[in-house]
């Protein structure tokens, strides 16, 4: 007479519920990076209008106006003044960079060598943010 054991599980339901998770997975993962990086962008989006506000304001107070073609420059002498604080100002979308666009007359956000995800991404966000972005 045999015994059966009635604990655990059979193997065709865990193969079952790894093709499940597999599915889900397949969804979630790729959505979640997107929206990862739609937060960084918007986030050096915002960035970039502090620092240009912060750029006003400096021409505003001080008597010497800054040299905006030199952009490190212009981050230095806003962080040695105290008007920017070095460890908040990074970039966090990969391969992007932070410029004074003269044409424009603003601080922008270059994605020009970013990755095509982050240009679909970019062609997402609303018409205000874009206006802050150099492709």
């Amino acid at each position: 007479m045999k015994i059966r054991n009635d604990y655990g599980f059979t193997l065709l339901e865990l193969v079952i519920t790894l093709a499940i998770i597999s599915v889900i997975s397949a969804i979630a993962v790729p959505n979640f990076i997107n929206s990862l990086d739609k937060s960084r962008l918007r986030s050096d989006i915002n960035s970039a209008r502090v620092i240009q506000s912060v750029i006003e304001l400096y021409d505003m107070e001080q008597a010497d106006q800054l040299n905006k073609s030199d952009f490190e420059n212009v981050m230095a002498n806003l962080i040695d003044k105290d008007y920017l604080s070095a460890k908040n100002v990074k970039i966090q979308t990969n391969k992007a960079k932070w410029l004074y666009y003269d044409n424009k007359q603003q601080v922008v956000v270059d994605i020009s060598l970013s990755s095509d995800n982050i240009k679909e991404i970019a062609d997402g966000l609303n018409d205000n943010e874009k206006e802050w972005l150099i492709r």
